[in-house]
């Protein structure tokens, strides 16, 4: 098994996430499935953004806006790990860097880690970004009054076994 790119995996490690339209880099090895034998994590991944479903085609239309995401000139967002800390009970902290926008920031998503009927790892956490600190809504968007500066994002992949 050779080393990981910089983007976290080799191209033909990457798996789709079942549901959504994301692209997840993973490894797998003896020590466990969040981990990398060459820089030590591999929980890396990125969202199409322009696929985001908000159930409403005038707010997805809305989203892609420069004002918002920005999808022309940054189609996706994207998580690069540093660290994963096993915290116990098929739960861990993984540390990193987000990156929405162009603008990257330190970040810490907690995520459980569980098995599905078809023994497939399934990732799921939840961690609080400031949509400001990454220019997503500025201009006339920007008074955290009308629009909350704090937004809650929710992460769920479904990794298949490696083969």
């Amino acid at each position: 098994m050779g080393c990981p790119d910089r983007r976290g995996g080799d191209p033909d490690e990457h798996r789709r996430i079942a549901q959504g339209r994301g692209r997840v880099h993973h490894r797998h090895d003896r020590r466990g499935p969040l981990r990398d034998r060459c820089r030590g994590v591999g929980a890396n991944f990125e969202i199409e953004l322009a696929s985001i479903d908000l159930a409403s085609e005038a707010s997805e239309v809305e989203t892609r806006r420069a004002v918002w995401f920005d999808t022309a000139k940054f189609p996706v967002a994207r998580f690069v790990s540093s660290s994963i800390k096993d915290v116990g009970g098929g739960k861990y902290e993984v540390a990193g860097k987000l990156s929405l926008k162009g603008v990257a920031r330190d970040a810490v998503v907690p995520i459980a880690l569980t098995k599905d009927a078809s023994g497939n790892s399934v990732a799921e956490g939840a961690f609080t970004i400031k949509r400001l600190d990454y220019r997503i809504g500025d201009a006339d968007w920007a008074d955290p009054d009308t629009v909350a500066n704090e937004v809650v994002v929710r992460v769920r992949m479904v990794l298949p076994p490696v083969r």
